[in-house]
């Protein structure tokens, strides 16, 4: 059932709370959906991350195990890798075991992630590469315990490990260099679309900011290619039948898919289709709508598993089984929902989903706020204040495709003073946004999208916005100093640095003049 008012329930107050926002179609909440369990740890006693100063009193090796909560094979490793008794002595003995949610601290994920869910990372008792693995079966993770041994307790054998440690340097961007500063220019971004066009020429599926950087840029065949690459990823299986999207393909023909539903990536394919293909826009956002919102909360829950679970294990999901829901609230896939509801509503120009979009903001403001100021991660207990760059760009962002779509003047102050903590806690002496606050390691500095948009390459667009309503020339000098710090640097990995390249294109916009005049007033600010 589509998302529209003759389809739901009588209107309904929503709560005024800060925003004031007026009645809603509600959407009531479905029942039927299971939860998805929590994640089995095997019998090893893993530690948090919080605990890995344990491994440098020990003198022991860290095994950081990375995971997602809905991944298949995250848990088959754990059934089969970590339940063996003597591989479970054997990790106990000689490392300290660490294990991490990646969606919990997708910090860590972009420090020591190798591509997929799972990684093992073996890393020094400083925090240091050692080595590192995906999926690790017994045999493999055996071996692999036994070199790690061998060249810890062997100090002259270090040299051997060398090559493996700087090739998993420059695969997570740890190696510490200093950031290639250049003049950010036309021609620049020129070569940022082009790059992101041979990628999908080469049959590569870069995420949705870099498809939407084609679609919004000046090049006429690039935009093309990339309208036509969308309609093949519309009617592709990587496409549920109820219009949602699977993680990814992992073969070409679509035969093999990783059937993980996030909130994220659907949200950003939203985004997409409200600017190309308004009918399998609305079955998108529907979709999300009937399986993912939660009115008690007024927040969208995380996704589905890839699997389903029956006798206390995991099933790899097949026609006809329902996969499990999971049911934790993470603030950016908030915001990205927002932003897609927007965009939405600005398509179809039904009031429903500006409505949820509004309330989705409220909820955000409401219940991921930590008390110190800027957006906690995810709805939990506030506890120490830990800020990621992503979660307070990406909400400031939705807090503007709500003014620009509603004319919501409180949205627009909270974007204002999300981006002023923002800048605050964030901003490095290379001129970039940091990816935490606070920063207890070597500070992370980078443009690259992964599940979200990268939070500097948002940042940009935020600060480029801000700019045009309100002429406060620091956000402009702001955004070309995180673009000079970070643009070139970038430039390789071109096609995965969409928001990065988006923001780019309105900055240059502004600097020629050629997107100088202000929005229409929507209200007081």
């Amino acid at each position: 059932m589509r998302l529209a008012s003759s389809h739901l329930c009588p209107p309904c107050v929503l709560l005024t709370l800060s925003f004031g926002f007026g009645a809603c179609d509600r959407v009531p909440e479905t029942s039927a959906f299971s939860e998805l369990s929590a994640s089995p740890p095997g019998r090893v006693n893993w530690r948090g991350w919080s605990n890995r100063d344990s491994a440098r009193v020990l003198n022991r090796p860290l095994f950081v195990f990375l995971y997602s909560r809905r991944s298949y094979w995250c848990r088959d490793m754990v059934s089969r890798s970590f339940e063996a008794p003597a591989l479970v002595r054997a990790i106990e003995r000689g490392t300290w075991p660490v294990r991490v949610d990646v969606d919990r601290r997708p910090d860590l994920a972009e420090r020591f992630g190798l591509g997929g869910w799972p990684s093992t990372a073996i890393l020094t008792p400083d925090g240091d590469w050692m080595t590192g693995s995906t999926y690790l079966d017994p045999e493999d993770l055996r071996e692999l315990l036994r070199r790690v041994w061998v060249y810890f307790n062997n100090p002259k054998r270090w040299t051997d490990f060398e090559r493996e440690r700087r090739n998993l340097a420059l695969w997570t961007a740890r190696e510490a260099r200093p950031l290639r500063r250049a003049a950010v220019s036309s021609g620049l971004l020129r070569a940022f679309t082009d790059s992101t066009a041979d990628a999908l020429k080469r049959g590569e599926l870069p995420g949705p900011e870099s498809f939407i950087a084609l679609l919004d840029g000046d090049d006429s065949a690039a935009r093309t290619l990339a309208l036509d690459r969308l309609k093949k990823v519309v009617s592709s299986p990587l496409r549920d039948s109820d219009g949602t999207f699977f993680q990814r393909q992992l073969t070409p023909d679509g035969v093999v898919l990783d059937t993980e539903k996030t909130l994220a990536s659907n949200a950003g394919w939203l985004t997409v289709l409200a600017r190309t293909d308004t009918a399998a826009a609305i079955d998108l956002g529907d979709a999300l709508v009937r399986g993912l919102f939660a009115p008690r909360n007024g927040l969208f829950a995380a996704g589905f598993a890839g699997f389903s679970e029956e006798s206390g294990g995991a099933v790899l999901l097949e026609a006809g089984r329902a996969a499990p829901r999971d049911r934790t609230v993470y603030t950016s896939w908030n915001a990205l929902a927002v932003t897609g509801l927007a965009a939405l509503y600005q398509a179809s120009s039904k009031t429903a989903y500006l409505n949820l979009a509004r309330e989705v903001l409220t909820s955000i403001r409401v219940r991921l706020t930590h008390p110190e100021g800027g957006m906690r991660h995810a709805l939990d207990r506030p506890g120490p204040p830990v800020f990621l760059l992503a979660d307070q760009a990406l909400v400031a962002r939705a807090a503007l495709d709500l003014y620009s779509a509603g004319g919501d003047s409180a949205a627009f102050r909270f974007a204002l003073e999300l981006t002023d903590v923002m800048l605050e806690r964030l901003l490095d002496k290379e001129g970039a946004l940091r990816d935490r606050w606070p920063e207890p390691d070597t500070a992370v500095i980078h443009a690259v999208d992964r599940l979200v948009p990268s939070g500097n390459g948002v940042a940009v667009q935020v600060l480029a916005r801000l700019y045009v309503l309100t002429r406060n020339r620091r956000y402009m000098e702001t955004a070309g100093e995180i673009l000079a710090a970070l643009a070139n640097s970038h430039l390789a990995r071109a096609a995965s640095a969409g928001a990065l390249c988006r923001g780019m294109a309105m900055y240059l916009r502004l600097e020629t003049g050629r997107a100088t005049s202000v929005p229409p007033d929507r209200g007081a600010f």
